[in-house]
């Protein structure tokens, strides 16, 4: 959302009824998902959707080619039914860089102008891995779970 903000869109975000003020916060005008999710998007938009981009995989991909009137406007990187729709299936290559690693320059930019922000929901100590993992596996949060790591990790020696 922050990258796309930055680069001038305005973007609808879709989340729980509890998501809703974190979403705004994150510069995105919030909506909820489920039913009646074309609805409320058009509201909110009062025009034409340019694109969709599904990072859920919750089957929302007929609702999003409808909402922007063609399965080429509508990208996901969680939906594996993708290309029975006509929708492009991501897997974050762009300019023949793999892994999505072309965002990261930036995200850094816009992080030191202060206009990205990476959310952090819980920081564990390495010696509490596992309690993190659990945590990250149990699906939605509001955040990254980290690791801190001792600074006689990170020096060369």
């Amino acid at each position: 959302m922050q990258l796309a903000i930055a680069r001038g869109a305005r973007v609808i975000g879709t989340g729980s009824p509890a998501n809703q003020t974190f979403i705004a916060g994150l510069g995105a005008l919030p909506t909820t998902y489920g039913q009646g999710l074309p609805e409320r998007v058009r509201a909110l938009q009062n025009g034409r959707i340019d694109l969709a981009l599904d990072v859920a995989g919750a089957g929302s991909l007929p609702e999003l080619v409808a909402l922007t009137g063609t399965a080429d406007s509508v990208v996901t990187i969680a939906d594996f039914t993708a290309r029975q729709l006509g929708v492009r299936l991501s897997f974050g290559e762009l300019g023949g860089e793999p892994n999505g690693h072309h965002g990261l320059a930036a995200a850094a930019a816009l992080f030191e102008e202060g206009r990205f922000r990476l959310p952090v929901q819980e920081v564990f100590a390495m010696t509490q891995a596992a309690r993190a993992h659990a945590l990250a596996a149990r699906g939605p949060r509001r955040g990254k779970i980290a690791l801190a790591v001792p600074q006689t990790l990170t020096t060369a020696e």
